[in-house]
C-alpha cells in the first residue's frame, strides 16, 4: 500500500467506521485527503496524531505503512489502560502480575515466542 489516503481507507473499512466520523473527528475535509492523496500537502503531526487515534492504528503505519512492533493485543491492553485513573491502573498491574503466576509461559514457550516473531522460525517446526 503506497499512499496515507490508502491506509486510512483500509482502516475505516476494516473497522466499519465512517468517513464523515473520521473528517469531524480529525477537523479535516474530504479536500484535505485529495490533497495529501495527489501529494499537494501532508497532514500536519497533530492531525496524524487524531487521525492514528480514532483508527485504532500507530501513527509510524499510518504515514510509513510500516508495522508496529506492538500487536493489535498489545494496543488494546494499552488502550484500555491509558482509560483508567491512577488506581485503576495499579490495580491493573497487580491483577496482571496475579496472572503470571499461572498463565506464565514457560522459559521454553518463551524463546518459541521470540523466534516467531523475529521470524527464525516457522509454525510447521513447532512441534
Amino acid at each position: 500500500m503506497n499512499s496515507i489516503t490508502e491506509r486510512i481507507r483500509e482502516a475505516l473499512e476494516a473497522k466499519g467506521l465512517k468517513r464523515g466520523d473520521f473528517y469531524r473527528y480529525v477537523d479535516i475535509t474530504s479536500q484535505s485527503l485529495r490533497n495529501w492523496e495527489h501529494r499537494k500537502s501532508v497532514p500536519l503531526a497533530d492531525t496524524a496524531i487524531k487521525m492514528a487515534d480514532f483508527l485504532k492504528v500507530s501513527v509510524k503505519w499510518l504515514i510509513t505503512g510500516e508495522e508496529d512492533a506492538l500487536t493489535n493485543q498489545a494496543h488494546l491492553l494499552l488502550d484500555l489502560y491509558n482509560q483508567l485513573n491512577n488506581t485503576g491502573k495499579e490495580a491493573a498491574i497487580g491483577a496482571l502480575r496475579g496472572l503470571l503466576s499461572t498463565f506464565a509461559l514457560t522459559p521454553e514457550q518463551a524463546e518459541i515466542e521470540k523466534e516467531k516473531k523475529s521470524g527464525d522460525i516457522s509454525s510447521s517446526e513447532i512441534a
